[in-house]
């Protein structure tokens, strides 16, 4: 080896593999691209394929609660993929162009069927006046007005969705008339409330028993949110035992890291505190290295009685077994779970606002 690379890696080689012990478990692989280590498909795909600029407009089409099917709607009247009588007229020429829900009948386009048909100025005008925004002639432009509009942040998740329901609601119509149904204009604006309000109690998480849009818009206009807060101290172990408080942090993460960690007695007073820059890795890393080196200290020390509180739930949950631990703190949790057969240890979570002196050493 020495004929082929540098003393400096064959020293390093020394320095380092010659202390490794082997722990007599079979080998396992990881797969390294995700967190858990399990080799997905999924995962190949999303490395693999070349993802296109995220389009703001089309991201505006999904929203959390809003039934996929109106969304799915939605994404293909934006980039004119609905089967309109028009464009069905071009396939097949016994189909009739024109638009069978007005009076006077104009070709059935889909600017003509969800913004300037009779009934969809109809329904867009009922909706629109409440808003206060004025009918545009292009549907796009009405779609963005409404994006656009909005006096606080529920307005404006309610005024997003608005349009794609609207639209939902004209498709619908035009179908059942087209096949023999009757759907008035009443109820076109009374389906798309219905669907808004069922929104609104899904997204938000309330109850209502507002039925009309111009009663919703007043009430999320009058909307102020509560908030709540509580103490958050930090408290002394009882008698016999010290308390440990750690915290890792990355810049990056990942990126430069270091780890801290601070121990005090049963009367609050402190008995050491420690923090050490570590190579550049993540947060969660970091977490369970600043824990590692605690337990380290006690076991050098002889503190066998140790409370250890860490900010970061998930290293929490791995340390109890609740969550499965990621590949790249394994070898992190494998020895301070060996550290814990020597050293009387629990772990619990505690707020941020709880441990900021171990953050305060932080280097």
């Amino acid at each position: 080896m020495q004929d082929k690379v540098s003393e400096v890696v064959v020293e390093h080689i020394r320095n380092n593999l010659a202390i490794a012990k082997l722990s007599g478990e079979a080998d396992k692989p990881w797969w390294t691209k995700t967190s858990t280590g399990c080799f997905t498909v999924k995962r190949v795909w999303d490395l693999l394929r070349g993802k296109e600029d995220v389009a703001e407009d089309l991201k505006q089409l999904w929203s959390k609660s809003l039934p996929f099917k109106i969304s799915i709607l939605s994404w293909r009247v934006w980039q004119g993929r609905v089967p309109v009588a028009h464009l069905m007229n071009s396939w097949n020429s016994n189909i009739s162009p024109n638009c069978r829900c007005c009076s006077v009948p104009e070709r059935e386009t889909s600017e003509h069927l969800f913004q300037n048909g009779e009934v969809a100025r109809v329904v867009w005008q009922y909706f629109n006046g409440v808003a206060g925004i004025n009918h545009l002639t292009y549907l796009k432009q009405s779609i963005r007005k409404w994006w656009d509009t909005g006096r606080n942040a529920r307005v404006k998740v309610v005024f997003q969705v608005v349009p794609m329901i609207i639209l939902w609601v004209l498709w619908k119509r035009r179908n059942t008339t087209l096949h023999g149904g009757i759907y008035s204009n009443k109820k076109s604006i009374r389906d798309a409330n219905d669907i808004i309000r069922k929104f609104i109690m899904c997204r938000f998480k309330i109850k209502w028993d507002i039925y009309q849009w111009s009663d919703m818009v007043v009430a999320l206009e009058g909307y102020t949110p509560s908030y709540s807060f509580r103490i958050v101290r930090w408290s002394p172990s009882s008698d016999n035992w010290f308390k440990c408080n750690t915290d890792g942090v990355s810049r990056g993460n990942p990126g430069p890291s270091s780890a801290a960690f601070c121990i005090r007695d049963s009367l609050g007073h402190l008995v050491v505190a420690k923090g050490i820059k570590i190579q550049d890795t993540t947060t969660l890393v970091a977490g369970a290295r600043a824990i590692r080196e605690c337990m380290e200290h006690c076991k050098v020390h002889r503190i066998f009685n140790v409370i250890i509180e860490s900010d970061s739930i998930a290293m929490v949950q791995i340390l109890e077994g609740t969550w499965k631990a990621p590949w790249s703190v394994v070898l992190e949790v494998d020895y301070i779970k060996k550290l814990r057969r020597t050293v009387s240890a629990r772990v619990q979570h505690s707020l941020l606002e709880g441990n900021t002196l171990a953050d305060f050493f932080l280097t």
